[in-house]
């Protein structure tokens, strides 16, 4: 079976993860009261399109989280290239390299937070699951 999409390659442009911590009365308070750990959180992306072959595709991504209280604050930005098949119908590369290629490049992201963030005296963050179809539909209604 060949793939809709190949990943060709891909880099990190930008990973800022930090920890903040409680104070104690904060941290007491939130173990009493069973707070979860809330955070303001987006997730963007840019498509480009190669002028000289229209089967080749720039896709950037970026995710952020900053906490409310206390808790991980990620900033974080993957560039991927990907080429389709050269049969595709350019409709559904555009679809697809958003749906498919976020979905890629957020997986790459979740990996490489949970390995970071493993060394941490709190322990390994993932990034949640995401529908990165509402993701991307979302971010399509909010920029028209």
């Amino acid at each position: 079976m060949e793939p809709v999409v190949n990943l060709d390659s891909f880099v990190m442009i930008r990973s800022n993860i930090e920890m903040f911590s409680p104070d104690d009365e904060t941290l007491k308070s939130a173990v009493d009261n069973k707070v979860l750990l809330k955070h303001n959180s987006s997730i963007s992306y840019s498509v480009g399109k190669n002028q000289e072959n229209e089967y080749n595709y720039k896709l950037t991504l970026e995710v952020k989280a900053i906490p409310d209280v206390f808790g991980w604050s990620i900033d974080m930005e993957i560039v991927g290239i990907f080429t389709f098949p050269s049969r595709t119908d350019s409709n559904a590369m555009e679809g697809i390299i958003r749906v498919n290629g976020c979905t890629i490049l957020y997986g790459l992201l979740r990996g490489h937070l949970s390995s970071v963030t493993g060394a941490f005296p709190s322990g390994p963050y993932v990034l949640p699951t995401v529908d990165m179809f509402e993701v991307v539909k979302r971010i399509e209604k909010s920029s028209k």
